[in-house]
């Protein structure tokens, strides 16, 4: 199912290491909307490994998602968003600037979880990444609790316009359960022998007579 997200939305990716989160994100939405966890840690640190930059790179990566929401542009949060203090300072920081903010769910096997890992260049330890995949359960089940506008699966994405998101709910709607269209009938000027008390009765094939010039149009 492709999730429709508004322009300007906050989306927050969350799930455990290697569980597809930058693969996704660089697929789904352009490089430009996507604030990587790993590179602000390069900007302020060592590289992108550097865990002793780490509060310095979340202090500058939470001043960058302020400062984009403030200007209702698509924002992607590509870290592993399962603090929740940290999700709920972005919730936060949507909020205060008017737009909706969506958690995007990777809720991928342990098993390929730990094949990826082994993959990598710098895989995560072993012990880390069990402890993480351990705690993974509570972290996805609480996210209904945290308060986003709505929390998805990952998926294809469609970025609209914000008065479009309901549209497809809308036409759904519309085919299951029609509304009809109904119309009325205006009569600005009365010209037929009897003038309007006979509105009600006259026969609905009657047209009024031609405009001879100089009469006032009808409206």
């Amino acid at each position: 199912m492709t999730i429709r997200v508004a322009e300007g939305s906050l989306v927050v990716l969350v799930g455990p290491p290697a569980s597809g989160k930058s693969t996704w994100a660089a697929e789904q939405f352009r490089p430009d909307q996507v604030l990587s966890s790993d590179r602000v840690r390069a900007l302020v640190g060592e590289g992108e490994h550097d865990q002793r930059a780490g509060k310095d790179a979340f202090d500058v990566l939470d001043l960058v998602v302020e400062r984009r929401l403030r200007r209702r542009l698509t924002t992607v949060v590509d870290s592993l968003g399962t603090d929740a203090k940290r999700r709920r300072g972005w919730l936060a920081a949507a909020e205060r600037a008017g737009v909706p903010a969506v958690a995007v769910v990777f809720d991928v096997d342990a098993s390929v979880c730990r094949a990826r890992n082994r993959e990598r260049d710098r895989p995560v330890p072993a012990k880390v990444l069990s402890s993480m995949l351990a705690a993974w359960p509570g972290v996805r089940d609480g996210l209904a609790d945290d308060g986003f506008t709505a929390v998805h699966p990952a998926g294809p994405v469609a970025v609209v316009a914000p008065d479009l998101i309901t549209a497809p709910a809308a036409a759904a709607r519309q085919k299951e359960d029609p509304m009809p269209l109904e119309f009325g009938l205006q009569l600005p000027r009365f010209a037929w022998p009897g003038g309007p008390t006979e509105t009600a009765v006259r026969p609905a094939r009657w047209r009024p007579p031609p405009r001879t010039p100089g009469s006032p149009a009808c409206g």
